[in-house]
């Protein structure tokens, strides 16, 4: 009896041993993720989100000054909180893409002073791309909306927009 009660036992943990080793490595890759998405950030986040808040206020040369020195008190705490919960959102996604060598190799990358160069270009073409994005968007619903009300005779489509989950 003590036997076959080893004999389970081992058996039990034969075929434990793959979930258990799966386990071991998504934590590993969870982690890993959470490194890169520090890393990629780059130190001086606070000083990109700063600048750029700098930025859209110089283009706002008619905006009160009491409004301005809110926006530079209260904008870069809530864009930098905005940045940590989409970071902890996103270190599960890059998890399940990424394995374990990939993202050894993006930490890797992203610790070293080219690898940081490289963050801080990519936040700022990240700025710029949503630009571009917001543009190309806006014309695509004025083109859209102009073709459909030709079509149909209308003051405009009420569009559909995937919801936020």
């Amino acid at each position: 009896m003590r036997i076959l009660s080893v004999l389970a036992v081992c058996l039990g943990l034969l075929a434990a041993a793959p979930a258990m080793a799966q386990d071991a490595g998504s934590a590993r890759r969870l982690e890993l993720a959470e490194q890169y998405i520090e890393l990629s950030l780059g130190d001086s986040v606070s000083s990109l989100v700063a600048g750029f808040i700098e930025e859209e206020l110089a283009a706002t040369p008619n905006m009160p000054e009491r409004e301005r020195a809110w926006m530079r008190a209260n904008l870069p705490p809530m864009i930098l909180d905005l940045i940590d919960e989409m970071a902890a959102e996103l270190a599960p996604i890059y998890a399940e893409t990424f394995s374990i060598e990939e993202l050894e190799a993006m930490v890797a990358f992203y610790s070293t002073p080219i690898g940081q160069s490289v963050a801080v270009k990519e936040f700022e073409l990240g700025t710029r791309t949503e630009e571009l994005l917001g543009r190309a968007l806006l014309g695509f619903a004025e083109t859209f909306a102009t073709k459909y009300c030709a079509e149909f005779d209308c003051d405009g489509p009420a569009l559909v927009l995937p919801s936020a989950k």
